[in-house]
């Protein structure tokens, strides 16, 4: 026969069980990757969208960043399609009910004018009703400023500032972190260009969520507290992070191009240092730099000492691709051992190859010189990078020399960064997925190749 529960433990069970499941929202919250939109048209939106992406990151909660028009970024997260809007102003909350502010400043949006008249020493509100002004179309707050005013609109930044350059406007109204971007990208044709004092306005930005997603506001304010008291991000607008690498051309400048993209596309700047030993590069990265720009994912392993202190950047910066020149009589390659027969020549610092490739062997610090080597019957083969041996073959016009296929090695390369700068690494992760799907990934590859082999 069922016993009846007495009332009042029944009601003590369920107080109980409630206590319970309200300790595990945070955690089961926790588990949930959240979809924050942000809008792609402008270098300050995804400057927001990037800070956002190291809070989430500092709070040890998972988020995806998905690129929404302006306006449907803003109502997919008040309805709840997606789970937050990166950035915007106290304004929102007016028409936006179901959002709620981290509440804690993100970083300023300001709003500047720019002009190549000498003549236009500052800006007050009189330019607007007597001067051409120029805004960039779909800009809420130009929009605002210009209302009931004449405004020649263009689509994008670098259509606003050409058509300055061009005397069709005497002034232009542009947030100031996109202009900024666009202008470095314009070089010396930039000159001419200045930024008047004081800026038309400046509000601080904030990053909203859906209201069903309340349980985590108290851990990403905590987090952007954290990273604003560190200065974390003044820090950055100075700071170049010197990445150390060993590999020669075209290698060095693919991956410090990609790195440099990778970093702009998060609001900072990187370099990558050569160093004549690729073991001392690692061993620099390790100790007291920022990190080393290449290196196949397996090298933890192999060098656990002299890795301890760096991570892995998890999308690959560029594929580590071996190949196996000759002169002599093209034979397959079918691993280590069709070579075991043969005078092998290749770099010095190359550790794969240096622990299997059989048979006798010439180590040299430059491949230029292996491939000489070669060219004069005094090696049968040389093991090189394959963008590596095909643009020395191109310049020195060794036409002779062949490139046997498949390649002895096929891998992908990975930056490896300082645990240090461990908050940095989605931000970069993402920005190489973006250029790999935007095509400026192959792009850079495609300049520098032929950058080095047109006279």
């Amino acid at each position: 026969m069922q016993k009846n529960i007495p009332h009042s433990s029944l009601v003590l069970l369920l107080f109980v069980v409630f206590l319970l499941c309200r300790q595990a929202l945070p955690v089961l919250a926790a588990e949930k990757t959240y979809v924050i939109s942000y809008s792609p048209g402008t270098f300050f939106h995804q400057l927001v969208r990037d800070r956002i992406q190291v809070v989430y990151g500092r709070a040890g909660i998972k988020a995806d960043f998905i690129p929404l028009p302006h306006n449907r970024s803003l109502l997919s997260a008040n309805d709840g399609s997606v789970d937050g809007d990166v950035g915007r102003v106290l304004s929102v909350e007016e028409n936006y009910p179901n959002l709620r502010r981290i509440n804690v400043k993100l970083m300023d949006l300001n709003g500047a004018v720019y002009t190549i008249h000498e003549d236009i020493d500052f800006y007050t509100d009189t330019l607007l009703k007597n001067l051409r002004v120029g805004c960039v179309l779909g800009v809420r707050w130009t929009q605002k400023k210009m209302k009931g005013l004449e405004v020649t609109m263009a689509h994008d930044y670098p259509a606003l500032f050409e058509m300055l350059l061009q005397n069709r406007v005497d002034i232009v109204l542009a947030t100031e972190a996109s202009s900024d971007a666009v202008l470095g990208e314009m070089g010396e044709r930039a000159a001419k260009i200045r930024k008047l004092q004081p800026f038309i306005f400046t509000a601080p930005i904030y990053h909203y969520v859906n209201k069903k997603n309340e349980v985590i506001i108290p851990r990403l304010e905590a987090a952007l507290r954290e990273l604003v008291k560190e200065g974390y991000w003044d820090a950055a607008k100075e700071k170049t992070y010197v990445f150390y690498s060993g590999v020669q051309s075209p290698l060095k400048e693919i991956v410090e191009l990609r790195l440099q993209e990778a970093f702009r596309r998060i609001g900072k700047k990187s370099s990558v240092q050569s160093i004549g030993s690729a073991q001392r590069a690692l061993l620099m990265a390790n100790a007291n730099g920022d990190g080393d720009a290449m290196r196949v994912a397996d090298i933890k392993k192999i060098a656990p000492d002299s890795t301890a202190n760096l991570l892995q950047i998890p999308e690959s910066i560029i594929d580590i691709t071996i190949s196996v020149y000759t002169k002599k009589k093209v034979f397959p390659v079918d691993g280590w051992g069709s070579l075991k027969s043969y005078h092998n020549g290749f770099r010095g610092g190359i550790k794969m190859l240096e622990d299997d490739i059989p048979g006798s062997r010439t180590i040299l610090p430059d491949a230029e010189r292996l491939f000489q080597m070669l060219d004069q019957g005094r090696l049968d083969t040389v093991l090189e990078h394959s963008l590596i041996g095909d643009v020395l073959i191109e310049k020195a016009h060794f036409t002779t020399i062949n490139k046997l296929s498949p390649p002895l090695i096929a891998v992908p390369g990975y930056s490896f960064i300082h645990k240090k700068h461990q908050a940095l690494i989605p931000g970069i992760a993402q920005s190489l997925a973006e250029m790999k799907a935007d095509g400026s990934f192959e792009k850079i590859r495609a300049d520098v190749l032929v950058e080095m082999i047109v006279p």
